[in-house]
């Protein structure tokens, strides 16, 4: 399945109303954890190409916990 990307949006933000919803705050203590997680693995003996999954995975969890930021997310 292919996404055209023009057809995302270009800021992307959760509403107040958003970051109190408990399911949020799940996700976001989940993803929390998942990121600690990942930096001990990136702090750990990987050879390159292992190195740059675990940093690419810590992007992707730093990019989704930054919804909660007061600043919207611009999307590549």
């Amino acid at each position: 399945m292919s996404v055209d990307p023009s057809k995302l949006p270009e800021h992307f933000e959760l509403s107040d109303g958003d970051k109190m919803n408990p399911l949020w705050r799940r996700l976001e203590s989940y993803y929390t954890n998942r990121l600690a997680v990942l930096r001990a693995q990136n702090d750990g003996d990987l050879d390159a190409e292992q190195t740059g999954k675990v940093r690419g995975r810590i992007a992707e969890v730093k990019g989704f916990l930054a919804l909660a930021k007061d600043r919207p997310i611009i999307m590549d």
